[in-house]
């Protein structure tokens, strides 16, 4: 019972020693601490070169997930394989920290497209948005001939006056040959 009790102290002891070791070498943010405590739990005899050989593949992982994921489903695939609460921002602040490039917020990147549904979407929006703009360039040429048939009309109804204006003269005359005539 007490040989139990001075191993488990010793244990606790090298640990601290260790963790003390591995936040230096790692770095002592929000992410690393639950990381190296959720590590402990997991691994309670390990040295501290495994573990941060450990989190060196975790910040792999975190990097790839998070190009495919973004930030928001990320803090749930931390939380649900790694145990580890944070919000987007503290997430988005530690993966710059590590050396990853942070993607521009959705609205103002285009969309990965994932599933078959959203394919669907996607094309069916890409198709309209061609279709309009085709209409509105139809749309532009129609009135661009309006505007032209409606210069050539104006062109018209001057010629038809002075036609009309050039026939009025000619009766005029006739009407003046036949009655002197």
């Amino acid at each position: 019972m007490e040989n139990d009790m001075k191993h488990e102290n010793e244990t606790k002891m090298r640990w601290e020693i260790e963790e003390k070791i591995i936040l230096e070498k790692i770095g002592k943010r929000t992410i690393q601490k639950q990381f190296i405590a959720n590590y402990r739990d997991k691994n309670p005899y390990a040295i501290a070169k495994e573990a941060i050989k450990a989190y060196s593949e975790f910040c792999a992982d975190i990097s790839r997930t998070y190009s495919t994921y973004g930030s928001v489903r990320l803090t749930r695939y931390l939380c649900e394989v790694y145990n580890i609460v944070v919000s987007e921002k503290t997430i988005i602040e530690w993966l710059r920290s590590i050396g990853v490039e942070i993607q521009k917020p959705t609205r103002e990147r285009k969309r990965v497209v994932r599933t078959k549904w959203e394919f669907d979407v996607v094309r069916k929006i890409e198709d309209l948005s061609q279709n309009l703009e085709f209409a509105e360039r139809q749309y532009k040429s129609v009135v661009d001939e309006l505007m032209v048939c409606e210069s050539d009309l104006r062109i018209c109804e001057r010629e038809k006056e002075s036609f009309m204006r050039k026939l009025g003269g000619c009766r005029e005359e006739l009407k003046e040959i036949i009655i002197t005539g």
